[in-house]
C-alpha cells in the first residue's frame, strides 16, 4: 500500500510540474536571433494622414524624407514582438498605426528592439 501511495504521489508531482517546465522553456517572449522587417506604406490617394506610433519600450527614430507615405525598418530579437503596421483610407485621409504588440515578461537580458520610421514631408 505504501509503495502505491508513493508512486501515485510521484505521478501527481511530475504531472503538476510538467506545465511549469514547458512554460519556462517554450515562452513566446524568448530572446532569439535578430530579425529585420522593412515595410513601405503607399498613400493610395491620401492627401493627408494621421500617424499613430505606439511603442511601449525600445528605441524609436523618426525622420522625414520618405518617398511614400512612410517607410519602416524594424529590428527585434523576440519574434512575438514583431510590430504591426495597419493603414486605412477614408475620404482622402490616411490613418497609419504602427504598434508594438501586447507583451509580457519584458525584463529579459539582451533584448534588441529598434524602430526607424521615415515619414513623407509633404503629407
Amino acid at each position: 500500500m505504501k509503495t502505491n501511495l508513493l508512486q501515485t504521489l510521484r505521478v501527481l508531482v511530475t504531472a503538476g510540474l510538467l506545465p511549469l517546465a514547458v512554460g519556462c522553456t517554450a515562452s513566446p517572449n524568448m530572446v532569439g536571433p535578430v530579425q529585420t522587417d522593412t515595410q513601405v506604406i503607399e498613400p493610395n490617394g491620401a492627401s493627408s494622414a494621421r500617424v499613430d506610433i505606439k511603442l511601449g519600450a525600445g528605441e524609436l527614430r523618426v525622420s522625414g524624407g520618405a518617398a511614400a507615405l512612410a517607410k519602416t525598418d524594424f529590428t527585434y530579437n523576440i519574434a512575438a514582438w514583431k510590430p504591426t503596421v495597419t493603414y486605412s483610407l477614408t475620404n482622402k485621409q490616411g490613418n497609419l498605426v504602427i504598434a508594438q504588440p501586447a507583451t509580457t515578461n519584458p525584463l529579459q537580458q539582451n533584448i534588441r528592439y529598434e524602430w526607424d520610421v521615415t515619414l513623407n514631408n509633404n503629407m
